[in-house]
């Protein structure tokens, strides 16, 4: 993403969402998009955004999943 093209930081949060297709992630996005829209999201920044996908979407104990993959 070329993030010099967008004129504002809300601009490259309505862009990353446009993103998130498919079952409860489109959902999350649509919700969040509406948010944004209206000036009522908790997220001003696209690195507030990633954060929130992270935690929102990502694993909830990497340690264990890491060690869990670990061969001996």
């Amino acid at each position: 993403m070329q993030l010099d093209t967008f004129s504002d930081e809300r601009m490259k949060i309505l862009y990353t969402l446009s993103f998130m297709r498919g079952g409860i992630a489109q959902v999350w996005a649509e919700n969040e998009t509406n948010a944004v829209l209206s000036h009522s999201s908790t997220f001003t920044t696209l690195a507030e955004l990633l954060a929130g996908i992270t935690r929102t979407f990502g694993d909830p104990d990497r340690e264990r999943t890491s060690r869990a993959n670990c061969t001996p």
